[in-house]
């Protein structure tokens, strides 16, 4: 029976978050034009470009096993932001992934089936950070760090959609431009 407390106090002590260092060095931010900031990205082979084990569900129960499938070119691109699971020392993430391979490996490479994953790495709040918070402390600064480095690879990618959008309402509106020329040509030698 000792050695089950034993086994159980340990079980808690390592589940339990390491106190946040509030002092602790901020790593230097992330730079997203290097692939090596990116937990995945299209074209190499990372944690989302992995095909998985598979089970098939069917109609009356579990089918059969193999290996989720990763789509060679696929129309679509998918942004994720892993949660919050550093156990890093400091108030924000060192930037040195381990947790976070577990997490997006489970919640988010199987979309690579069907869409060019993108997943960059941040300086997350950690573990210790929220438990901070909740015993009072202010982390506001660990909050504004992480969503500065999460804001700037949404904020590049939204602007590209803006731009192949307005690209493609240009090439429109030309086109249409054109054609309305034509027809007024059309309409001017045949009076």
């Amino acid at each position: 029976m000792r050695h089950l407390s034993l086994l159980a106090a340990a079980a808690v002590a390592a589940a339990t978050p390491l106190p946040a260092q509030p002092n602790a060095p901020v790593p230097a931010a992330p730079d997203y034009s290097n692939d090596s900031d990116w937990l995945c990205l299209p074209g190499r082979s990372d944690v989302c470009s992995t095909p998985l084990a598979t089970t098939a569900l069917n109609p009356n129960g579990y089918g059969s096993t193999g290996q989720s499938s990763v789509a060679n070119n696929p129309p679509l691109d998918c942004f994720y932001v892993y949660p919050t699971v550093s156990r890093d020392q400091g108030m924000n993430s060192d930037l040195n992934v381990s947790e976070e391979k577990g997490a997006t490996e489970v919640q988010f490479a199987r979309f690579a089936g069907v869409c060019r994953t993108f997943v960059p790495i941040y300086r997350q709040m950690t573990l210790g950070a929220i438990a901070a918070y909740s015993a009072g402390a202010n982390i506001d600064s660990a909050v504004a760090l992480a969503y500065r480095d999460v804001a700037l690879p949404v904020a590049g990618m939204v602007a590209a959609i803006v731009l192949v959008s307005a690209t493609v309402m240009e090439v429109r509106h030309y086109r249409q431009t054109k054609a309305l020329d034509r027809i007024a040509d059309q309409m001017h030698t045949a009076h």
